[in-house]
């Protein structure tokens, strides 16, 4: 969430170039790792959407994706740019977690 669009951009290398500054791994290493890489939703005009569309990452491996994870939160890349990684759920899944919200919240109080 939040990388910045560009015209013609190579998501998939802008990305592969951020994960070798969140994890330890060579660019081949990731590359690899790395299934695909894309945009969610239409391309919209600069200037009347503030917010870039997200970036989907599906990895080849859960390893690397955990690894990821663990780092992403405090990683000094994703602070200076302004980016978050957060997990996708489906819409199933958003509405059951939606539903099981206010039980759980009153816990956490």
């Amino acid at each position: 969430m939040g990388l910045p669009e560009k015209d013609k951009e190579n998501t998939r290398e802008t990305v592969i170039g951020i994960l070798t500054k969140v994890i330890t791994l060579s660019v081949e290493k990731l590359r690899e790792s790395v299934d695909t890489v894309h945009r969610l939703g239409k391309k919209n005009d600069a200037a009347t959407n503030k917010m870039p569309r997200p970036v989907i990452i599906q990895f080849a491996l859960r390893t690397v994706r955990d690894e990821v994870w663990r780092r992403a939160r405090e990683a000094r890349v994703c602070k200076e740019m302004n980016i978050q990684f957060k997990e996708d759920f489906s819409k199933e899944d958003r509405e059951a977690r939606a539903k099981l919200w206010p039980k759980v919240w009153p816990k956490l109080c």
